[in-house]
């Protein structure tokens, strides 16, 4: 039986020795906890980002989309291609992969000249690493491509087959975050364990290595650990040293969430003090729900708008763009619809098709417009595309296909009339005279044909869908002289959007109609006449007439119809 009496020896010198230091050391916690609060540390908070450059030039925010990278596939649908990939695992004694593995936290990133979704596997527990402590590959699937088949990776480019010993799911010294503590990272804080591969497919743990500089918080970023899974080779790559040829294929650095703590510091005080936003809170900004991933070229990036503190405001005061690897940021002043307003507008396009979804939002320079990419899914399937302006929700175009929706997105812009550029400017919409030198082999767009050709003297291929602006387009042949009119673009190919051939006129008449109504006037004429005829004989037949000389009357009715006609 256990005694709860209370003895005097429970009291001796030691205990109260250590029970007042663990008061001390509690006190001593609470006050730097105190003083590094937003109370007095509101300045030093909003300064830990470094210096955001504040930019009004939206059109240096993005580049101008490349179509071929523009992410159409969403983490879920990447999830359940997973899946398939996962099955397609080769292994060693006819063991099945499903049965060995489960499929860790996919990464997107920029790999060999692509983006890709990249998934490693983990071991199901320990009695399964026992079986086999090796993992004899990764999966990836497309992020650009949603028809694309998924891919069990084994082989690296090189040629190598790919046996990854390292892993967070491993056991002993083999488990990843065990083995860098016990190899020159035991104090060290270590955030953010991300599965990245280089352009060669070689698998890497890079880890964010962080400092505090405000008693128990206020992280920065140093440096990231890239960690070879198959051999244990570990580098420390100082945050400066990312921009570096060697590390170029590094995506991320910086943690997420350490990136949105300081920018929201940096929201809140960076125009005004603690004490200023207790009571008046006018001078703050907050990010909007979300952050969202967008690559320029190779470089990864993070987005988010800004709105105001009001909880009932949902109009941008401007967007951030920051730096993936040093968190760099730049932030534009600019009005507009924020993210979750561009999602229900995408949604609203397909509102025929019920359970339709969005999962993905990606901001890019489309046209000289900065459009939000909204993939569209059903049970995590591809559907088509949405895209959607940042200045005005109402500029919108959906389609099944990303040329499909480039093409309707296109053609919103231009019925604007250039008023839709978020900077007060706008892509010139050109006209072009030209001889067809060439033409192509029509192509079925959808419902309607897509018609391809070339002017003489001019190294772009012109395409141009049957529109009620292009209704000559099936008459070209070559040598006829055109007129065109586009949205001017990078693009090697244009988009014509009106279009007319010299040699050809159209009326809006139907040639039939326009037939009978010119008959029509001529009856009505001769009508007429007959009628006039008649009214003339009636007056002159009439009782009340006897009296007049009839043809005095007659000369002087003949003369009032021609008053009349005059």
């Amino acid at each position: 039986m256990f005694d709860f009496e209370r003895k005097e020896d429970n009291f001796d010198g030691p205990w109260l020795i250590n029970g007042s230091l663990a008061i001390i050391w509690i006190l001593i916690a609470i006050g730097i906890s105190f003083f590094n609060s937003d109370m007095f540390r509101a300045r030093s908070k909003a300064d830990l980002i470094g210096k955001v450059e504040v930019a009004n030039n939206l059109n240096s925010a993005f580049q101008p989309a490349d179509p071929a990278h523009i992410c159409l596939v969403s983490i879920d649908m990447a999830k359940i291609k997973a899946q398939d990939a996962l099955s397609k695992l080769k292994m060693e004694g006819d063991i099945i992969a499903g049965s060995r593995f489960d499929i860790g936290e996919g990464t997107k990133q920029f790999a060999d000249s692509a983006l890709w979704w990249v998934f490693p596997l983990e071991f199901q527990g320990y009695f399964k690493w026992k079986k086999g402590p090796e993992i004899p590959g990764y999966l990836r699937v497309s992020a650009e491509d949603p028809k694309a088949e998924p891919q069990a990776v084994q082989y690296d480019k090189l040629g190598e087959k790919i046996i990854i010993k390292y892993s967070t799911s491993a056991c002993y010294d083999y488990e990843a975050k065990r083995y860098l503590r016990h190899n020159g990272f035991a104090g060290a804080i270590l955030e953010d364990w991300t599965m990245e591969v280089n352009d060669d497919w070689r698998p890497y743990y890079t880890v964010s290595v962080m400092k505090r500089t405000l008693g128990y918080g206020g992280e920065i970023f140093l440096g990231i650990i890239a960690f070879d899974m198959q051999t244990g080779k570990i580098d420390f790559v100082l945050k400066d040293q990312l921009e570096s040829a060697q590390w170029s294929w590094i995506d991320r650095g910086i943690p997420l969430d350490n990136l949105d703590y300081q920018l929201s510091k940096w929201g809140d005080y960076a125009k005004s003090n603690f004490w200023y936003n207790l009571f008046h809170n006018d001078k703050s900004q907050e990010s909007t729900p979300g952050w969202y991933m967008t690559y320029e070229g190779n470089k990864c990036r993070w987005f988010t708008g800004w709105t105001s503190k009001n909880t009932d405001d949902q109009a941008l005061t401007g967007f951030s763009v920051s730096d993936g690897k040093t968190g760099k940021t730049i932030f534009y002043k600019a009005t507009g619809v924020t993210e979750d307003i561009a999602k229900e507008t995408a949604i609203s396009l397909w509102k025929n098709f019920d359970g339709y979804e969005t999962t993905e939002l990606v901001p890019y320079n489309i046209y000289g417009v900065i459009t939000y990419v909204c993939p569209i899914t059903y049970n995590g399937q591809f559907k088509g595309v949405s895209l959607v302006s940042m200045s005005n929700k109402d500029i919108n175009a959906r389609g099944n296909t990303l040329s499909e929706v480039l093409a309707n997105y296109r053609a919103a812009l231009m019925n604007t009339g250039g008023r839709y550029a978020p900077n007060g400017e706008s892509s010139k919409i050109m006209t072009l005279d030209g001889t067809v030198s060439a033409i192509g082999q029509a192509l079925q767009l959808g419902q309607s044909q897509l018609f391809t050709f070339m002017l003489k003297g001019i190294n772009k291929s012109f395409t141009c869908a049957y529109t009620d602006k292009t209704l000559e387009v099936p008459y070209l042949t070559v040598g006829q002289k055109v007129s065109v009119s586009y949205l001017n673009t990078e693009e090697a190919v244009i988009q014509v959007e009106k279009l007319d051939i010299e040699a050809i006129s159209f009326t809006d008449k139907n040639p039939e109609q326009a037939k009978l109504l010119e008959n029509q006037a001529v009856t009505d004429k001769e009508s007429d006449r007959i009628s006039r005829q008649e009214k003339v004989d009636r007056i002159i037949e009439s009782p009340d007439m006897k009296n007049v000389d009839p043809q005095k009357l007659k000369e002087f009715l003949q003369q009032q119809q021609s008053k009349e006609k005059k």
